[in-house]
């Protein structure tokens, strides 16, 4: 699959954001929830990077007034639905790690200096050892 491209671009009058994802396309209104919305399909197509047009960096020459940065935006987009997607692996990891950290295994196969970190840490979290 070819990497994915975005441009800025009127469609039937209307100022769109167009994701080309390999031979199929897609296109959102050229608003901040249209770009926001075009960087959440891009996660979901699997994409890790992306190239697009110049009109990306300048969509006011397509839409006037136009005050948002679309990049920024489409990446705001494609980072909510990562860590949407993280969360339950994230959560997942935090359990097991309190889990192991309260056994006796844990405490006692640290060496001193990596205990004054645990210490350290549980400190500054709020936890207490």
């Amino acid at each position: 699959m070819s990497e994915p491209f975005v441009s800025v671009e009127k469609y039937d009058g209307v100022a769109c954001v167009r994701v080309r994802i390999g031979e199929k396309f897609r296109r959102y209104v050229l608003t901040k929830a249209g770009c926001i919305q075009a960087g959440r399909e891009l996660f979901h197509a699997g994409a890790e990077s992306w190239m697009n047009s110049s009109s990306v960096d300048f969509p006011q020459e397509v839409k006037r007034g136009f005050k948002w940065d679309v990049h920024e935006l489409m990446d705001q987009g494609f980072r909510e639905e990562m860590e949407k997607a993280d969360a339950p692996r994230k959560s997942m990891i935090a359990k097991m790690v309190a889990f192991c950290a309260k056994s006796d295994e844990f405490l006692t196969s640290l060496t001193e200096a990596e205990f004054k970190l645990w210490e350290k840490a549980l400190k500054e979290h709020g936890e207490e050892g």
